[in-house]
């Protein structure tokens, strides 16, 4: 998939044949910490909100900071129709793979992505799946709209989009806690979660009976 374009049909092609990629690299190895600060965000900062031309390859971008103490950092920017989060962290542990030892040799692939989607189309002919459908589209007309939250802006007027990660954690024990009260409703720990962040959003939002949709896992 690293070999993967889109043309503008909107249908995906592997080339067979791709030059040999080479990592940008930014030497601030002899830089003041206030300045290597100040450069590592800007780089940061265009690689967060890259945006490829998707009929040309490559559809990602690897940069190499040299730092002080013979440290290397490296960041990264990936066209995510290249593939979803799980693919990125099986990526991510493959190239800390091969850093560690330059000898490590992958395993080849047996599967295309083609081969994932035929055998999930094929999926669509099973009874359990068209259960699912008609239950949802049945479903479809008594479903409240998403959330209506206070905004700044119209977001069609939003041209460049920036992203803010929030995080928290809690200590071990605390979740485990959480956890066991999930287990005890007979929900998922996911479950709840996503009920709490309900929560907070029916204290924003205009009309308090609203409709959240879900990325997952389907693998």
């Amino acid at each position: 998939m690293l070999r993967m374009v889109v043309d503008e049909d909107g249908k995906q092609r592997i080339l067979p044949d791709v030059p040999r990629y080479e990592l940008k690299t930014l030497d601030l190895q002899q830089e003041a910490e206030t300045t290597i600060a100040t450069r590592l965000e800007t780089v940061r900062d265009r690689l967060s909100h890259q945006i490829f031309t998707t009929d040309q390859y490559p559809l990602f971008e690897i940069q190499a900071i040299l730092l002080p103490e013979d440290k290397i950092r490296f960041m990264v920017s990936f066209e995510v129709l290249l593939g979803d989060a799980w693919s990125f962290q099986l990526l991510g542990y493959e190239f800390a793979q091969i850093l560690e030892n330059k000898a490590n040799l992958l395993p080849p692939l047996t599967i295309s992505f083609r081969d994932y989607v035929m055998a999930e189309n094929s999926w669509r002919d099973s009874e359990d799946y068209q259960h699912s459908v008609t239950y949802w589209q049945n479903r479809l007309s008594s479903l409240p709209p998403s959330p209506e939250l206070p905004l700044t802006k119209r977001l069609g007027a939003v041209t460049q989009p920036h992203f803010v990660r929030r995080s928290g954690k809690l200590k071990a024990n605390d979740w485990q806690k959480l956890k066991d009260q999930a287990s005890r409703l007979g929900i998922t720990p996911s479950g709840l979660l996503l009920a709490a962040f309900a929560e907070i959003l029916t204290t924003w939002s205009k009309n308090h009976e609203f409709t959240l949709n879900l990325t997952l896992f389907n693998r």
